[in-house]
Order: structure tokens, then C-alpha cells, then sequence
């Protein structure tokens, strides 16, 4: 046989070969492997879904924080050269929080734009998710450093209130007797008994913002406003659902106007931090929130009035003075109203505020901190010793 002939015959063997292997069993064990890659693939590619959901949601968390940040700017920058007023200190807010919900169809010339973020910034303060309080100046620092208003500067104006000059800070820091007598100095300026501030310290303007960020991001957004919601102390809030599923395994008979809106519950009006977590916009949706707070404070570059709307501190008990006798940060303090209310128990008599000298209060109240202002280099003036 030649090689010529023997071509034919070797890819004759060669098909026989494969056609006995493919009617051949496969060894024992081998048929049990079919369809691993599959269910590995329904297990990682859910868990990697919400993985990249989650990454999402807290970059746009981030984001929004970065506006609260400037909102709380804004608002103290707008108080330190309006006197210290609520309004004033809310049309600053408003107008720093206009990146967080003014989209581009309300966007027009500025005064539009300004115009939308205030009416949203009213519709958040009535629903409950977006608040602010003013920790400084209190009561207590007009009932220290108050004097009676310049005569030519209250033309016009309903009342003259009782102010805390910005004129010779440092003479006044350093010589200046507080109405209510001075407990001790720090750096040798005379801290007031009332207030337990230096002169300097009460011509700061310091406010807190609380604000519900709303979480957009499909089941990540919901599944991070339930958890933060059950960590702040609202249990009996329900977990998030698609439709009658919710996300734990268990049914809900209950039915809302939306098959993605949350079920209110009655804890959630007992629990007035619990509307920092879901609250509806301006158009009504109700969205899953999480709370973000910022505190703000810039040096009062005109003089702060006494008006309705200024806190009052809590007593100052012993336990709580520093090093130096000044009373320290605390931890907690009252929730300041929305917009057009005035704090809470605030007594509206300009008078009796400024002239009691106690510093007896009902507990809940704000209390100052005492934190010292660093001197700055090159500032005119006697530095502090």
C-alpha cells in the first residue's frame, strides 16, 4: 500500500475515533458539574448590583453634603451682616441649598432661582426634614453684653432691641463689665456670669442645619434610610418594599397610594427626628431621606438684635465648667421651629430678658459651648496673654 493510498484510510480511523468517544458516557462525576458557572452567576451578579447601588447612593450623599456644608455657611454669612435675624439667617440658607433641589427647569436669571429655593426651603421646614437652630448668641450673652441701640439706627423699625455692639472689641473684651458681673477672666478678658462668654465669643453667630437628603437610588436608597432609621431609634418603622414583598421576606396587608411608599406609622409622629428620614417634596412624593447636619458660624459684621426668635441657654451646672470655668460643648439641644415660629418656650419680653440675671432654665434648653477664639496673627489689638 502506498502513502497515497494510505491517506484516506487514516482519516477514516481518525472519525471513528471521535464518534466513539461522543457515544461513550463521561466518567462518573463529571455530569454533577454541569451548571456551577450559572448559579455563581445568580449568586455574584445580585451582591455585585447592590454593591455598585450602594457606591452610587453614598457618592450622591457626599455630594449633597458638600451643599449643606456652604448652606450653613451661607446662612451664617447672611445672619453675620443681618443682624443676627432669623429671616435674614433663612434667606442665606435657602440660597445655599438651591444646588440641592433647584433642577434645570426652575433655572432662570437668579432672583427665579432664589425665588424656588426659598418656596421649596418653606415646603421642607412644614415637613419636617429640614430644620436649623442658632446656638450663639443666646439670651444669656444680650443679658451680658447688650446696650441700648445708637437712636439714629432704629428709624424705622417697630422696637428698638437691645444689641451686641461689633465697635472696640477689644477694649470691651478687656474692660467692659457684664451686666450680670463678671465670674472670671480667660486670657484677661472678663467672661460673663449669665452667659458664661467673653464679649468676643458672643459676637459670633453659630447655627446648626439639619436637612433629609433624599436617596434617589433605586432599593439601595431605601435599604440605607431603613437601616439609618431603625439605628436612630424609629424600630417600629417598616422595612423597605417592592410592591407587597418587602425586603426581609415578610407580606404587608397594608396598601399605600404608591406600591413604593413607605407605611407611616403612629411611632413615626411621636418621634419628630423620624421626619428627617421620609418626608415629601414640594411636589408631594414622599422619598427616603437621610438626616446630614452641618454647624456654621462667621464673626458679626453688624451689630445682633434681640428678636422673638432668640434661643435661650440651659442653667450651667457645675459639672459641666472647663479648665478655666467656661461651661463645655454639649451634646444635645433643643430643635428649633420651622420657618415664621419662634423657639420654643421663648419668653417675647425684651425686657425680662435682657434684665434677669438668672441662668435658671427648664431643662430641654440649648446650652453653650465654650470653645476659644484662636487670636489671629497680625489682628489690630492687644493680643491675649
Amino acid at each position: 500500500m502506498t502513502a497515497h493510498e494510505g491517506w484516506p484510510r487514516m482519516l477514516n480511523d481518525q472519525r471513528w475515533q471521535r464518534s466513539r468517544w461522543q457515544t461513550v458516557s463521561p466518567p462518573c462525576g463529571w455530569r454533577g458539574q454541569f451548571g456551577i458557572g450559572s448559579v455563581e452567576f445568580m449568586v455574584a451578579v445580585p451582591v455585585l448590583l447592590l454593591v455598585g447601588l450602594l457606591i452610587w447612593q453614598w457618592a450622591l450623599v457626599l455630594q449633597a453634603r458638600q451643599v449643606v456644608d456652604f448652606a450653613v455657611r451661607e446662612g451664617a454669612r447672611y445672619g453675620a451682616v443681618g443682624h443676627a435675624e432669623a429671616e435674614a439667617i433663612e434667606q442665606g440658607l435657602a440660597s445655599g441649598l438651591a444646588p440641592l433641589w433647584v433642577n434645570s427647569h426652575a433655572l432662570g436669571s437668579p432672583h427665579e432661582s432664589l425665588a424656588a429655593s426659598a418656596q421649596k426651603f418653606t415646603v421642607a421646614t412644614g415637613q419636617g426634614w429640614l430644620s436649623w437652630r442658632q446656638i450663639t448668641p443666646t439670651r444669656e450673652s444680650f443679658t451680658d453684653w447688650a446696650v441700648s441701640p445708637d437712636p439714629s439706627s432704629v428709624r424705622g423699625r417697630a422696637s428698638a432691641s437691645p444689641e451686641i455692639p461689633i465697635d472696640n472689641p477689644v477694649w470691651r473684651s478687656r474692660h467692659a463689665e457684664p451686666a450680670s458681673g463678671a465670674s472670671l477672666t480667660d486670657r484677661g478678658e472678663r467672661v460673663g456670669h449669665a452667659s458664661g462668654q467673653t464679649f468676643r465669643e458672643a459676637g459670633v453667630l453659630r447655627i446648626e442645619l439639619s436637612v433629609g437628603v433624599p436617596l434617589v437610588v433605586p432599593l439601595a436608597g431605601r435599604f440605607i434610610s431603613w437601616a439609618a432609621r431603625s439605628l436612630s431609634g424609629c424600630a417600629d418603622d417598616p422595612a423597605p418594599r417592592f410592591g407587597a414583598v418587602r425586603v426581609d421576606g415578610a407580606s404587608l396587608a397594608t396598601t399605600t397610594s404608591s406600591p413604593m411608599e413607605p407605611i407611616a406609622t403612629t411611632a413615626e409622629a411621636a418621634l419628630p427626628v423620624c421626619a428627617l428620614y421620609r418626608g415629601a417634596d414640594d411636589a408631594g412624593q414622599i422619598l427616603p431621606r437621610i438626616p446630614l447636619r452641618a454647624i456654621g458660624e462667621a464673626r458679626m459684621q453688624s451689630s445682633a438684635r434681640l428678636t422673638a426668635r432668640t434661643p435661650s441657654a440651659g442653667p450651667r451646672a457645675p459639672s459641666e465648667q472647663g479648665a478655666q470655668g467656661i461651661p463645655s460643648t454639649p451634646t444635645t439641644g433643643p430643635t428649633v421651629a420651622g420657618v415664621g415660629d419662634a423657639e420654643r418656650s421663648v419668653d417675647v419680653s425684651v425686657d425680662a430678658a435682657v434684665a434677669s440675671n438668672s441662668s435658671a432654665r427648664p431643662p430641654g434648653f440649648l446650652r453653650i459651648g465654650a470653645e476659644r477664639e484662636i487670636w489671629s496673627p497680625g489682628s489690630c489689638g492687644i493680643a491675649p496673654g
